[in-house]
């Protein structure tokens, strides 16, 4: 890849936002009848969206190189388990993590610990850790009213594909005169994007990350993981209309 081009990419990638599944999945039907429907709220802030907006034509080798860089590449599921007991309501929460490779985690024993009320030399209530036990229960019969495990992190045995979606924006002008900003769907390359009619690419939003086996979006991650499924070599055409 050429060096003006790793510049290029770079400078994309530094702005980038985080987008969750969720945040992903709700733009995505906020989009679904595009073509007939204006998007209220990019056409407010047609002008902050503007200023960010890339050429595809001014940009094409770059955004080329871009994509051929791509490529689909395993994740794994991890999870993180908290238990908590206080004054007589367990609670267990579950956060989870994909991982670009699987981990070699060191063997984790599940332990609890029971907490009793303190005061501080300046008078204030704390909670101290006081007993270590094998079981909430355990701990509940002997008085504690606070009782907290220590976090377990495990692969949940669920690998996934990671594949990339793109996305485009054009530009009308509506007979009021106004600017309307239109979004294109998920779209698999920029030569599809071109293809639609669709001129520019948005700083940090230029691809998505997203679940092959389910087609749900996912983070954008720069970092891709090692473990590659293929790679995506795609050239476009430079005549097709912009």
């Amino acid at each position: 890849m050429k060096e003006n081009t790793k510049r290029f990419i770079a400078a994309l990638l530094a702005t980038t936002t985080i987008f969750t599944v969720s945040a992903c999945s709700s733009k995505k039907e906020d989009t679904m009848d595009e073509e007939k429907t204006i998007n209220s709220e990019l056409k407010k802030n047609a002008k902050e969206e503007v200023e960010n907006f890339i050429s595809i034509k001014d940009n094409l080798d770059e955004l080329i190189d871009l994509e051929n860089s791509l490529y689909d590449y395993k994740q794994y599921l991890y999870c993180r388990k908290s238990e908590v007991y206080r004054d007589g309501v367990r609670e267990i929460s579950n956060s989870y993590k994909l991982e670009n490779e699987l981990l070699d985690l060191p063997e984790q024993k599940l332990t609890y610990f029971g907490y009793r009320e303190d005061t501080d030399p300046n008078g204030n209530k704390l909670m101290v850790k006081d007993k270590e036990g094998n079981s909430i229960e355990e701990l509940i019969s002997e008085g504690y009213n606070y009782i907290r495990a220590n976090d377990i992190y495990e692969y949940c045995d669920q690998e996934l594909i990671i594949s990339h979606m793109f996305y485009g924006y054009r530009i009308e002008t509506l007979p009021t005169g106004e600017k309307a900003i239109y979004r294109s769907e998920p779209t698999p390359s920029i030569e599809e994007l071109i293809d639609k009619g669709y001129t520019y690419v948005k700083q940090g939003e230029i691809y998505y990350g997203y679940d092959t086996i389910t087609g749900k979006f996912i983070e954008f991650q720069d970092t891709m993981g090692t473990e590659k499924v293929k790679t995506q070599e795609l050239t476009l055409k430079k005549s097709s209309s912009n």
